[in-house]
């Protein structure tokens, strides 16, 4: 039996997570940018900075030097931390979702919002896994490839669970 707010949660977690693949990445690229422009400067001055600007589809010369790449995961880590420390502070340290809704959740029981959240969910997983990892073939990047493909693979097993848990229970 459903609990009484399982609607409204339903849509809290909706929200909850069309903010988390939408707005989170956006703030972690805008975070980014100047980030990578920062660490340009740290290393080559306004010279670098200008270049960066004016040739940006060409790799830096520094890419080359070890120091530089942790400097830019760094920085990579810092731009993606914030918004999804953000998010996680407003939407479950809150109690916007309660911790009835996030156990359930942990135990692969998802709100339902009509009938169609989770299935729905599956299917953009599935769709973003396998887009992600076609992209990654395209641009020659094997290790997005890899990771996203899996991604895409392992949604398609448990979207296929799924549903066989759900047509099984109809009979």
């Amino acid at each position: 039996m459903p609990w009484p707010d399982e609607k409204q949660q339903g849509k809290r977690l909706l929200l909850a997570m069309i903010t988390l693949m939408t707005v989170v990445p956006i703030v972690a690229v805008v975070l980014l940018v100047p980030g990578i422009f920062l660490l340009e400067f740290i290393w080559g001055g306004e010279e670098a900075v200008a270049r960066a600007m004016t040739e940006w589809d060409k790799p830096s010369p520094y890419a080359q030097d070890g120091r530089f790449i942790i400097g830019l995961i760094l920085v990579a880590c810092i731009a993606a931390g914030i918004p999804v420390a953000t998010w996680y502070r407003f939407f479950v340290k809150t109690g916007y979702l309660t911790k009835r809704t996030l156990d359930s959740i942990n135990q692969g029981q998802l709100p339902v919002i009509g009938g169609y959240l989770k299935p729905l969910s599956y299917l953009f997983f599935i769709w973003s896994g396998i887009s992600v990892a076609y992209i990654g073939i395209q641009q020659n990047i094997y290790i997005l490839t890899v990771f996203f493909g899996a991604g895409g693979i392992w949604f398609t097993y448990l979207g296929f669970q799924e549903l066989m848990r759900w047509y099984h229970g109809k009979k």
